[in-house]
């Protein structure tokens, strides 16, 4: 049996060198024991959040293994664009998806960071949620910015849906 799954937890998220960014979502693929049994690659497509149309990034997929302590381990497998005929993973970009080729089943996350020259930038969602108070004309005005990388949105922003809030 395999499974794919999104992780939730932070703590299992990698640490960002100063100027990355977190691109998709993190996910793990297993058990790692099955990748022995894999007769060819798998492919694993994400969404992500970067904004290609105005370029400027540079693109790495980083790659973890759970060591004996159950901590993630994480590593660049491959920088977009230096991948080579010894890559571990295979990146195809679109323009809201990555899709990676890889024989190891393990934890996945796209990053970036800005190219030297200029800023690079993410798509974001935004939703905007507006009660009127009955003793007057006093608004509440609440604004939620959530990245675009293909997760859920929070439970706050679920909780005003459902209660009728917004």
């Amino acid at each position: 049996d395999m499974y794919i799954s999104v992780v939730h937890d932070t703590k299992s998220y990698p640490e960002m060198t100063h100027g990355q960014t977190l691109l998709s979502p993190v996910i793990i693929c297993g058990p790692v024991q099955a990748t022995k049994k894999l007769r060819k690659p798998v492919i694993v497509s994400l969404p992500h959040c970067a904004a290609l149309r105005q370029g400027n990034w540079t693109l790495s997929v980083l790659g973890a293994c759970e060591d004996k302590a159950e901590a993630m381990t994480w590593r660049t497998l491959v920088t977009l664009g230096q991948e080579n005929i010894n890559s571990p993973v295979y990146a195809q970009l679109d323009l809201n998806m990555v899709h990676l080729v890889t024989e190891s089943l393990t934890a996945l996350a796209l990053v970036g960071q800005s190219a030297h020259t200029a800023p690079a930038f993410k798509s974001l969602r935004i939703a905007a949620f507006a009660q009127e108070y009955p003793q007057g004309s006093d608004l509440t005005v609440r604004l939620y910015c959530h990245s675009a990388r293909g997760e859920p949105w929070s439970t706050g922003i679920v909780s005003d849906v459902v209660w009728g809030r917004g």
